[in-house]
Formats: structure tokens, C-alpha cells, sequence
């Protein structure tokens, strides 16, 4: 059963206005239920147990990392059908058993939304606090899997069919360019929550690279490094799958 309702130490301040360092705006909800506090970075139902029938949508207002900053307690559910932050489609909540928890940490893209949602029951329950730090786009590719503050960023200049990261949506994360061979979740690293992922730098063990002529199968073990360079049938570059054997993250 869910614990006790977290103790929130701050009143949340709403900002005036959105400044050129606001996290988010509300695109809609009351005010006085869907907060955004602490110059525009955190987004809150407010101190004390939320109110029956919230319904808020914000809008982030540029790529970030979000926290649930010490506050996060939902009435307790199943499947979130009481009351629950939707996020990309995914449902968080308060359960019995704390797998639809919010995460320690997620990105979201600019653009994307977090919607609140409670019942039509009153609560006893703290409600949300979540709180977005900085995460900027770059020009160039950082590799580097060590500093993943470089590492979590979309890539400006990367493009699927004309649409740059921030206009995609996670479902084209397994999707490639078929004229640059690239593939997407290698380049909207934000989007795609391929930041800290201990996969991002190893060998796809479920790619298999079609050879144009003969059709034959390989798997990255199979291929050789003079490979790493070339598109198999499907026009996807060797390199974007295979990334341990063509040292993808050391470039």
C-alpha cells in the first residue's frame, strides 16, 4: 500500500510571465491547480494533497532532464485509472508494487507535453513536484560516453525526411536515413533516452547486416571492419548498429 504523503518543504511561486530561461508554459489547466514554480522550472499540483478533478497539460519549452523533486505520491492503482501523470503515453502513478513510479530521472524533447490528470475523488495524497534542468542541442556530435551532460543532446543538423529531432516522435527511434545510413536513436539521443544506456556504445546483437548481392545475413561478429563504412541492402551504414567493432563512440 502507498506510504504516508511526502512532506513538501517550499510553497511553489507561480512566475508572471514565460522569461528566456522558462522550462514550460500551460497550455491549459487553472492556475491556481497547475502550478510552475521556481522561475518556471518546476510544475506542481501545489502544497498539500491535490484536488479532485485536475486536469493540467504543460508544455516544455526546450530539451530537458526531468526529477521528480521530493514529491510524487498518486492514490494507489493498478494501471493508473485514478490519478496519474501521462508523459509520451506512458501512465505514472503510485502502485503496490512501485513499477509505475515516476523514474529517478527522464528527457523530453522540446515541444512535448506532461499532462496531469486526477479523479472525481478526493485525495489525501501529495500529488507531483517535477523539476527540469538544462540539456542543449549541439552542432557537432559528442561521443564521448563519459560526460552525459554532451552525451543527452539531439543534433541539430540531423534530419529523417526533413523533420529534425525535436519534430519526431519516439516511435521513429529505430528508423534510419536511408540516404546517410544514420540511425535515429544514434542522433536524437534526447529524444530517444539513449543517454546513459550501457548499450549505447556496444554492438547491436539483433542486426544483421544484408549483404546487396547475395543476400546473406551477418550478424556484427561476422562482419569485418572494412564494412563499418558501407550500407547493406536495407540502406542502413554498418557503423550506426555495430558500434563497438567500428569504434562509433570514439569518433
Amino acid at each position: 500500500p502507498p506510504t504516508a504523503s511526502p512532506t513538501q518543504t517550499k510553497t511553489p511561486t507561480i512566475s508572471a510571465a514565460p522569461t528566456e530561461s522558462a522550462f514550460w508554459k500551460l497550455k491549459t489547466g487553472k492556475p491556481s491547480q497547475c502550478e510552475i514554480s521556481d522561475d518556471r522550472r518546476c510544475v506542481t499540483d501545489g502544497a498539500g494533497s491535490y484536488k479532485k478533478n485536475e486536469k493540467c497539460t504543460y508544455v516544455a519549452l526546450r530539451d530537458m532532464r526531468l526529477v521528480s523533486s521530493g514529491v510524487f505520491e498518486t492514490e494507489a492503482s493498478d494501471k493508473g485509472e485514478y490519478d496519474r501523470i501521462i508523459i509520451g503515453g506512458k501512465k505514472y502513478f503510485t502502485d503496490f508494487d512501485g513499477k509505475n513510479n515516476f523514474p529517478e530521472s527522464l528527457t523530453l524533447a522540446a515541444g512535448k507535453t506532461v499532462q496531469w490528470k486526477s479523479d472525481n475523488n478526493k485525495s489525501d495524497f501529495a500529488g507531483y513536484r517535477l523539476c527540469a534542468s538544462q540539456v542543449t542541442n549541439t552542432l557537432s556530435p559528442t561521443r564521448s560516453p563519459t560526460k552525459e551532460n554532451n552525451i543527452c543532446v539531439n543534433e541539430k543538423d540531423f534530419k529523417l525526411k526533413k523533420k529534425s529531432c525535436s519534430e519526431l516522435g519516439k516511435s521513429k527511434c529505430n528508423k534510419w536515413d536511408p540516404k546517410s545510413g544514420k540511425l535515429v536513436r544514434n542522433y536524437c539521443r534526447l529524444l530517444c533516452e539513449n543517454c546513459t544506456n550501457s548499450t549505447r556504445c556496444k554492438d547491436d546483437k539483433i542486426f544483421r547486416f544484408v549483404v546487396k548481392k547475395s543476400n546473406q545475413k551477418l550478424s556484427c561478429t561476422q562482419l569485418k571492419k572494412k564494412r563499418c563504412n558501407q550500407k547493406d541492402k536495407k540502406k542502413r551504414m554498418m557503423r550506426e548498429y555495430c558500434k563497438k567493432k567500428c569504434n562509433f563512440c570514439e569518433l
